[in-house]
């Protein structure tokens, strides 16, 4: 069945058919590379209906990025990405939408480590994520890993990360998290590799202890003084928090898995669940190795955390340390060549002023934008290379809303422009509803021969007013012009109707 939303001119009954005109969204479903490469669908409604699928496609050593949509749903998928497989971007959804989950764990089958417990394994270089729940169900059993990343120079931008123990694996090379949230009990972010957390939220559940189990930082640069500086676990304006069935002081900060180890904790709003001592030791010396510190940490009423009781080996940053050393730049610099990954989290700018002009919804093109993302109602309706959409699926006689996202060259999202609401018809098939009232428009009220729902709309299908079981709407306050109503009864018939004031 064609779907088209006309400008709203006329609505007559012709030989038992309406014949309408009303806001031309004649959608067509746009093709899936127009502006992803490819479109992962749990439903199948795409070409892939898991993620896996869609990964095994990217090809090998590409230095081209490939870009990967993943519509909302929950992919229950043991997932791998290739080191083979560089520059890839997978982007989802929404970020409570898109789940891929497993419940793999140490020991669960012979010869499974903790290493292979993972949901999703990301050994690619340059890998980009975006909007993803990652998780592991295996809940209280032992290590059981959500993400276990590998690669270099990989980005985590609004994603979460869910599990008990090590849900987080940062084992090897460069990871920046941005916007994101991490959950677990038992040493939940851990691992040898450079990994840095922004403005991310770090929530604890019962059942554990500590919050990190840095191991032995294989990224180390020398300071001005000469002194070593480790590359390790960092957070910077992070927000520690807990369940509310986790007990005060009941959780560290971290304890070190191996030498040398480091973690920082920088600007960030600690919980009353954090220990006054800060910190654990585990074997040996390893806390005498390495980097545990802090930088103005504050409780959650905004004052500055009490360090008084903090453990010796522990120490608190100063400024200038802050400044010089842990900053992007510096922190993620390897071999003398600097990486800053908040170039690459930037999104365009949000597209503006839709309308409907030619028979299409339109808005105003985003500088440098690939494409376009359009929602209807919520979920994805299609995607545009241009800054115009047609749409067939939208169901007859429904109230849409749409709204849209620009997609920049890394397969980033901006934020959702305005919404925009319509209503769609059938144009040339028999009045589906076959109602049986009839509407009269006389001295500028609207009269009904029984009670029903009226909702008037602008000639660019923007809802004005709307009245719930009524047989009489005024039209006083409406601007001059041509207006259109929709009545619909209790039983679902309907009558849509253009009106002059």
């Amino acid at each position: 069945m064609s779907l088209k939303l006309y400008p709203l001119y006329s609505m007559d009954k012709v030989k038992g058919k309406i014949a309408v005109l009303l806001l031309l969204l004649s959608f067509t479903l746009p093709l899936e590379a127009q502006v992803y490469d490819m479109v992962v669908a749990k439903d199948g409604t795409t070409r892939y209906s898991s993620i896996q699928s869609a990964l095994d496609k990217v090809p090998l050593n590409s230095r081209d990025r490939t870009l990967i949509f993943v519509k909302n749903g929950v992919y229950n998928e043991k997932v791998w990405l290739y080191a083979t497989k560089p520059n890839v971007s997978l982007i989802g959804e929404s970020t409570e939408g898109v789940i891929i989950s497993w419940d793999d764990y140490s020991g669960k089958t012979s010869g499974m480590s903790t290493a292979q417990s993972y949901t999703f394994l990301v050994e690619g270089d340059d890998f980009y994520a975006e909007n993803l729940t990652i998780e592991n169900t295996a809940g209280n059993v032992g290590q059981a890993v959500a993400v276990h990343t590998t690669g270099d120079r990989q980005v985590f931008k609004n994603c979460r990360f869910l599990g008990f123990q090590d849900t987080y694996y940062a084992h090897k090379k460069r990871q920046y998290n941005l916007d994101c949230y991490v959950e677990g009990a038992t040493d939940f972010i851990f691992g040898d590799a450079t990994t840095l957390f922004e403005n991310s939220t770090i929530n604890s559940v019962k059942g554990g202890q500590y919050i990190t189990a840095p191991n032995d930082t294989k990224l180390i640069s020398t300071t001005e003084s000469g002194e070593p500086f480790y590359h390790g676990l960092l957070f910077l304006d992070c927000l520690l928090t807990a369940d509310e069935d986790v007990p005060a002081n009941s959780y560290y900060l971290g304890r070190p898995w191996g030498a040398p180890g480091s973690a920082v904790y920088i600007n960030s709003t600690l919980g009353e669940h954090v220990k006054p001592e800060g910190w654990a030791e585990w074997n040996d010396n390893n806390h005498l190795n390495g980097t545990f510190a802090e930088f103005e940490n504050k409780k959650v009423t905004g004052e500055l955390v009490e360090t008084s009781k903090r453990v010796s080996w522990s120490r608190q940053l100063t400024a200038e340390e802050v400044e010089s050393y842990y900053n992007l730049e510096y922190f993620f610099e390897k071999d003398g060549v600097a990486w800053n990954p908040g170039q690459t989290t930037n999104a365009l700018e949000t597209a503006e002023n839709l309308f409907f002009s030619s028979g299409q919804l339109s808005w105003e093109e985003v500088e440098e934008a690939k494409g376009y993302v359009i929602y209807r109602n919520g979920s994805v309706a299609g995607f545009s290379e241009t800054n115009l959409f047609e749409d067939t699926e939208a169901e007859p006689g429904t109230e849409n809303t749409y709204r849209v996202k620009a997609v920049n060259s890394n397969g980033n999202l901006s934020a959702y422009s305005e919404s925009f609401t319509a209503v769609a018809q059938v144009t040339g098939v028999e009045d589906p509803t076959n109602a049986s009232f009839e509407v009269f428009f006389t001295g500028g009220e609207l009269n009904i021969s029984e009670k029903v729902a009226v909702s008037v709309y602008t000639p660019l299908g923007v809802l004005v007013k709307r009245v719930e079981s009524t047989q009489r709407v005024s039209t006083e306050g409406l601007q001059k012009g041509v207006y259109l109503i929709k009545v619909v009864n209790r039983n679902g018939g309907e009558i849509v109707k253009k009106i002059l004031l």
